[in-house]
């Protein structure tokens, strides 16, 4: 588990792992979530797109409440090496979650079929 980024509290949130099947890529999770008190990511293809999801949030996501959302490839703190995808918190909202895209070409280049994201 890694921490998210807060203004004053940080959450942790599940990781899941992004594997191949038959040409269809699918994201398994690996750790039981509990929605009614638990923030957490969710990655998925769609398209020739990778949708980074965070679910469950606290807070609204919004720049009141939260720096940035980062996904990274290992669960150290989010660096250059292991970085991949953010959203910048905007200034006003009511959602308490949020989705990213990144071509899935660049995803590839940076993780391997069975390799875990964080969140």
């Amino acid at each position: 588990m890694s921490p998210l980024s807060a203004s004053a509290d940080a959450a942790s949130v599940t990781h899941d792992t992004y594997t191949n099947s038959l040409n269809q890529e699918l994201v398994s999770s690996q750790l039981v979530i509990f929605k009614d008190d638990t923030a957490y990511t969710d990655v998925s293809i769609v398209g020739k797109r990778v949708k980074f999801s965070i679910s469950g949030l606290e807070n609204p996501f919004n720049a009141n409440y939260y720096n940035r959302l980062v996904w990274t490839s290992t669960d150290e703190e989010p660096n250059i090496k292991n970085i991949l995808t953010v959203k910048i918190a905007p200034k006003t909202g009511s959602l308490y979650s949020f989705s990213n895209y990144e071509n899935l070409s660049l995803i590839k280049q940076k993780i391997n079929s069975d390799s875990p994201v964080y969140g």
